[in-house]
């Protein structure tokens, strides 16, 4: 998985040099880029502007990724077409990822909640049933047990 870091029409570049990764001139800031070092693992120096309806890749890890740097010999500079893009990911801090997040738990313990209510409600009921039950007083002096359907009309 890769990030885009450039679309049609920006210019990105990097000169060993002096280590700095350009986007329309200014360093990019990317706090994603894992260990920090936003030019790690580059094969060289390279000054791309991004032709419109495609895109520059670089992955957060960079010293382990084949992102755009790579691409120059297959591709335009580097990018690639829009098309080529499979997914997007959701940045973890978005409303939706929070309420779903949030969601999950609630649900979780609604379903919980609902059976020990069933479980509850089961056992109430035989207890409430096993004390209704009949004596025997009422009956006459045949201590027999009927079981059956009852016909209400």
């Amino acid at each position: 998985m890769e990030r885009v870091v450039a679309v049609g029409g920006d210019r990105i570049a990097y000169t060993p040099g002096d280590r700095t990764l350009t986007l329309n001139g200014r360093p990019p800031d990317e706090p994603y880029v894992l260990n920090g070092d936003p030019v790690v693992g580059s094969p060289g120096a390279f000054d791309v502007t991004v032709p419109e309806g495609r895109l520059f890749l670089l992955g957060d890890t960079r010293g382990n990724s084949d992102d755009s740097r790579y691409r120059f010999q297959e591709s335009e500079g580097g990018t690639v077409p829009l098309s080529a893009v499979k997914g997007a990911l959701i940045d973890e801090d978005d409303p939706l990822v929070v309420g779903l997040r949030s969601a999950v738990p609630a649900g979780g313990g609604l379903a919980l909640l609902g059976a020990v209510s069933g479980v509850a409600a089961l056992r109430s009921r035989r207890r409430a049933t096993g004390a209704a039950a009949p004596s025997g007083e009422g009956r006459g002096t045949d201590d027999a047990c009927v079981t059956g359907v009852v016909a209400r009309g």
